[in-house]
Parts: C-alpha cells; structure tokens; sequence
C-alpha cells in the first residue's frame, strides 16, 4: 500500500511534525492578523460615515469625539488636539502628528512669516492625535478625523507636510519629491505637497524647497 501522504495520516490520527505544527501556528497568527484588520477597516468605515455622512460636525462635536476615541492600541493617555487657529483658516498645514513641540510651533510660524503668509489665516493639525512618531497604521486609524476636520474647516487649500499626510490625504502613494510644485485635488479640496518641518529644518536644498512651497502657498491664495 502506498503511503497516504502527510495529511492523510494526520486524518487517520497520526500526531503531526514539528514542521506542519510551526506552519498551522504561522496560519494562525496571519489569520488572525488579517481578521483584526478587516475589524478595524469595518470600524474605520463605519465611523466615517458617521462623520462625513451630510453635514460635517462642527470641530467641537468632532474634537469630543477625538477625546474619547481609544483606537490606536498603543495609546498613553487621551489624544491630542490641533491647537493653532482652527477659525476660518486660508490654509491647513496638516503634519504628521498634533504633538508639535513649542520649538517646532515657532519654527513654522518663522517660516510662514518669511514666506509672508499671515499666521491668522493658518491652521495646522497633525494626520495621528496620539503619537509622537506616526506610522501607516496610526494614520489609518486617525485619518476619520482629519478628513472630517477638513470638511468642517473647508480651507482654500491643504499643504501636507511631508509623505505621510500626502498619502494618507490623496490615498495612493507619493514622493515628495516628485509631487513638489503640483495642484493635486482630494474630492473638492486642493492640495499640495511639500517637505516635513522636521526634514526641512535640517538645512540644504530640502529647506530651500520648503520655503518656496511655502510661497507657492501666498501666490495660491493671492490668484497669480
């Protein structure tokens, strides 16, 4: 009689190998990674409807909605909020994160007052609300939020700070570098792309860059 295979002997009870028990586990833990993501997008999807299903809320609604959410699993303490002028901006500078230091926060309002942008007419808000470091998977779980900031702020125009924000605004994958210099549109809104304030401040070309973004922003707002 000819062997019945692996499988078949496992059926008629024979104990299986180290090897089929390391492979059964692997299957395992990918299942249930992918069962947790497909969870989380049903989650994400649902609670995106609710805040961009007719009427944006107002940021009030939506920033207590933010205080309360619990999603990322790594969270420490309740999420941040945006903190500079959220009143009727020109422009929304959205970084990677709300957690801007006082030192970064007053090297951006530098550089729009070089690139003579009034700072009234600026506000700035981060793709994640509760990490200082944002990756793919924060974003995802935050981005609800800053699309309903965005329909509720309805600026003239969206700079994202860097390739983070632009990917997670546009929803496909883009390089700073390639995507300097141009008017991208998100639904309605118009975006452009320009360097991190982290990456620019480190001086040389990418800061050169930044700073003519930045005026390409006044020329934007001024019609020329």
């Amino acid at each position: 009689m000819d062997d019945p295979g692996p499988i078949v002997s496992q059926a008629l009870g024979a104990r299986p190998g180290s090897a089929e028990i390391r492979l059964l586990s692997r299957l395992a833990q990918e299942l249930d990674s992918r069962l947790e993501k497909h969870q989380v997008r049903e989650v994400l999807a649902a609670l995106r409807e609710e805040l961009l299903d007719g009427a944006p809320p107002s940021l009030e609604e939506l920033h207590r909605k933010v205080r309360s959410c619990r999603r990322c699993p790594t969270l420490e303490g309740p999420p941040m909020l945006p903190r500079w002028n959220l009143v009727n901006p020109s422009v929304l500078l959205v970084t990677e994160s709300s957690q801007l230091s006082d030192e970064r926060v007053e090297g951006l309002a530098k550089a729009l007052e070089r690139a003579g942008l009034d700072k009234k007419k600026v506000a700035i808000t981060g793709v994640t609300r509760c990490h200082g470091q944002a990756g793919a998977e924060e974003a995802e779980r935050c981005s609800p939020f800053l699309d309903a900031e965005i329909a509720a702020l309805r600026p003239q125009l969206v700079l994202a700070m860097g390739t983070l924000p632009a990917r997670t605004i546009l929803g496909t994958e883009v390089r700073v570098a390639d995507a300097r210099g141009r008017l991208f549109f998100a639904g309605a809104t118009a975006l452009m792309v320009t360097w991190s304030p982290g990456y620019a401040f480190r001086g040389g070309r990418p800061q050169e860059e930044y700073f003519e973004d930045l005026s390409a922003v006044g020329r934007f707002l001024n019609g020329s």
